[in-house]
């Protein structure tokens, strides 16, 4: 089945994404290769398995070194971001991923992912990861020629490579930075003093960043519908079993990050 069939999906995907254009706030413009209502619910689901013990044993106290003194300006945020997710974002992936097949849905974020390869090379370059960045120079050329301007992830098939993650927030990280406060941002969700000046610099290198405002915001929040169709009910059952949500996904992100620069 050619994915970028029916017609009428392609068109109820570019009205979507001209809706949300104009209904999310334009922070959306600074952010990095993973869109942060999904990077929240990603990193969630990345640490869901993790035992808080053998992590505190390699890593420390998730708490350590991290402190929360504008807690008030953070949770009201935190509470923004869940209604957000609840109200806009999650039932617009739902309506999108009802009619745009999931063959296509993946060529989109493939496309993405291939999209954002200065942000991967340059980090890698400045930890010092001079495989890694040959890695992420060779696979984008593949995907680029191979895969069709990055929709089929052809260095995946040919090379069995899937894309990095790294963004400069891992880059100071490695540096030895620490994470300093924590910080949560409308729209962009939890994040850390660390990771706001990473998030900044990283996006003097997005490819998106070059395109006007417009094509900015709508590439982006089209990105994020996307990449919210493949994680559907996963911040729900995060919520569902944290006795206290807002330190629970503190706690996530603090875990997350760190293994990140860990790894």
């Amino acid at each position: 089945m050619n994915p970028f069939t029916p017609p009428f999906a392609i068109f109820t995907a570019l009205a979507v994404i001209l809706a949300l254009a104009f209904c999310l706030p334009c922070s959306l413009a600074g952010e990095t290769d993973m869109p942060p209502p999904a990077m929240m619910i990603a990193q969630a689901d990345a640490a869901g398995d993790t035992d808080d013990e053998d992590y505190e044993n390699e890593y420390g106290d998730a708490d350590e070194g991290l402190s929360d003194p504008l807690y008030h300006w953070n949770y009201a945020w935190h509470v923004f971001n869940d209604r957000v997710y609840l109200w806009l974002l999650e039932p617009t992936a739902k309506g999108y991923s009802a009619v745009m097949p999931e063959q296509t849905r993946g060529c989109v974020r493939n496309f993405f992912d291939n999209a954002m390869m200065p942000v991967r090379f340059a980090n890698c370059l400045l930890q010092a990861k001079g495989r890694a960045a040959v890695d992420e120079l060779t696979a984008f050329a593949v995907n680029t020629t191979v895969g069709i301007v990055g929709f089929r992830n052809a260095a995946e098939d040919m090379l069995l490579y899937e894309p990095q993650s790294e963004d400069l927030g891992q880059t100071f990280g490695t540096w030895g930075a620490g994470h300093g406060i924590y910080l949560v941002w409308p729209v962009i969700g939890p994040s850390s003093l660390r990771d706001t000046f990473g998030i900044v610099g990283d996006s003097f290198v997005s490819p998106i960043n070059r395109l006007s405002t417009n094509w900015n915001i709508g590439l982006r929040t089209y990105d994020v519908v996307n990449d919210t169709t493949f994680r559907i009910g996963e911040y729900e059952r995060v919520k569902q079993a944290a006795i206290d949500p807002y330190s629970s996904l503190r706690d996530i992100y603090v875990q997350y990050r760190d293994r990140q620069v860990a790894e």
